[in-house]
């Protein structure tokens, strides 16, 4: 171990590193967001901490505009876009609520993607919605940055059925959208898998959100993370331990990986692309599950 930060608030959600540099920025459960630098000799030094956005759990967040910027959501439905230097609010945004035939509830974020270099990001909610925002302008200082939703996309097309009628948890009828994928090359194109284990591929390349394939049942439950593998390929991974890789054109499933005995966590891919014209293109997937196992999986064309 080459250092211990122990400066930040409570249980740390996610960590992401900054695209350019040897920074990197974690979530909390208590709302709050921090950032580090890493010096080349291994020693973290805090540089900010971005308090009072958000009244509940930071779920998601990382650098926005090329690291220019920062953007944490939380469970409170609020998403925030930060300046790095002052640790300040640039602009704010609320998901609001929604209503059940027995509830009115928040609209809780769960997962969200923000494009690399532009002003672009999607999240999904508890209410079984995808939406698209825009982050602002980055590149204009006269004017405010103003965080908005474009539009909104409807993963989930049912409610789940409750047994008991008096439940009144004030808990989502609505499977939300666990995990959400975004590409950073046009035509822009994002991805969503649900607590359903529908994913969805959208077309929102000129600001819309136009379903451009759905696949049923790509697994047996909740989908658990979506990763970007190879060029136009993606992996998913579910409560039902498969890893499965699929043609971001097609809606095609191009290979399955089993193992795990139960749901996988977490995972991460490398891709690895051929270094010259023809040459085999293939991906590494790392998951996490359940069941106390961490697998390697080989992806290839």
């Amino acid at each position: 171990c080459v250092a211990t930060l122990e400066e930040c608030g409570d249980a740390i959600e996610w960590i992401r590193w900054h695209p350019r540099g040897a920074v990197f920025l974690a979530g909390c459960a208590d709302g709050s967001a921090w950032m580090w630098s890493v010096s080349k000799q291994g020693k973290a030094m805090l540089m900010t901490s971005f308090v009072g956005g958000h009244g509940d759990g930071v779920v998601a967040g990382d650098f926005a505009f090329g690291g220019k910027k920062v953007i944490t959501a939380s469970t409170d439905g609020s998403i925030a876009v930060w300046d790095p230097r002052s640790a300040s609010v640039l602009s704010r945004l609320n998901l609001g609520s929604s209503s059940s035939q027995q509830h009115q509830h928040i609209v809780r974020v769960q997962s969200m993607a923000v494009h690399a270099a532009e002003g672009v990001a999607v999240v999904g909610a508890s209410d079984g919605c995808v939406r698209l925002l825009s982050l602002g302008n980055v590149d204009d200082p006269t004017q405010p940055m103003t965080l908005r939703v474009v539009s909104s996309m409807q993963h989930v097309r049912k409610s789940v059925n409750r047994d008991d009628d008096n439940d009144d948890d004030g808990e989502d009828d609505m499977p939300g959208v666990e995990c959400v994928l975004l590409s950073n090359e046009h035509p822009l194109v994002a991805v969503s898998g649900g607590a359903d284990g529908d994913i969805v591929i959208w077309d929102i390349e000129r600001g819309g959100g136009a379903e451009r394939a759905r696949i049923a049942g790509a697994h047996s439950g909740c989908v658990t993370r979506l990763k970007w593998s190879r060029p136009s390929c993606f992996v998913s991974t579910g409560v039902d331990g498969a890893v499965r890789e699929w043609d971001c054109r097609t809606a095609s499933c191009l290979s399955e990986r089993l193992g795990h005995a139960d749901a996988i966590l977490d995972a991460a891919v490398c891709p690895q692309i051929g270094a010259y014209p023809g040459q085999q293109s293939h991906a590494i997937a790392t998951t996490a599950s359940d069941d106390h196992t961490v697998r390697v999986f080989l992806f290839s064309s």
